[in-house]
């Protein structure tokens, strides 16, 4: 297993070769989500469970719970478009209920504010232009003022 670790923003992304686990969500799982609004102003794509289902599994740490949004009656699997606070008082995003595609980019660990998180990033050009068309950085997501790449989280630890 490699590790390639980058720094973004003060986050440490330990971006990890699982080969068996990046292969398997881009030969199985849907790579399509439809653009939300919860009432809170949070915007994200819903993509299928089986993200979360199929490579929970695959993560090869022992200490990993899956998320909490997932386990309650949450949003299920998904990847968040922008966040509330990034777009206060802003224009009504207009793209809710529109299908976007992405591709399977790398599996990674990350740890932010106490929390560990394991996930695969993911690109998506229509999703950049949707954060540019709103004078949103197209690339990274503002994450309690940490840059964060476009992402689908599968599994978190809280010591």
């Amino acid at each position: 297993m490699i590790e390639v670790i980058q720094m973004v923003n003060q986050i440490y992304f330990n971006f990890i070769e699982n080969q068996e686990l990046v292969s398997f969500a881009n030969s199985n799982l849907k790579r399509i989500g439809k653009v939300v609004q919860a009432e809170t102003g949070y915007v994200y794509l819903k993509v299928d469970d089986d993200f979360i289902h199929r490579l929970f599994p695959m993560i090869q740490e022992s200490k990993k719970e899956i998320p909490n949004y997932f386990l309650t009656d949450g949003i299920g699997a998904h990847s968040t478009v922008l966040y509330a606070d990034e777009l206060k008082d802003g224009p009504a995003i207009t793209e809710i209920g529109t299908d976007i595609t992405f591709e399977i980019g790398s599996f990674f660990k990350a740890n932010i504010l106490g929390k560990t998180y394991y996930g695969i990033t993911i690109i998506s050009p229509q999703l950049s232009q949707l954060r540019k068309k709103y004078g949103l950085d197209p690339d990274r997501l503002n994450f309690k003022g940490f840059k964060v790449p476009f992402h689908i989280t599968i599994g978190v630890w809280k010591p």
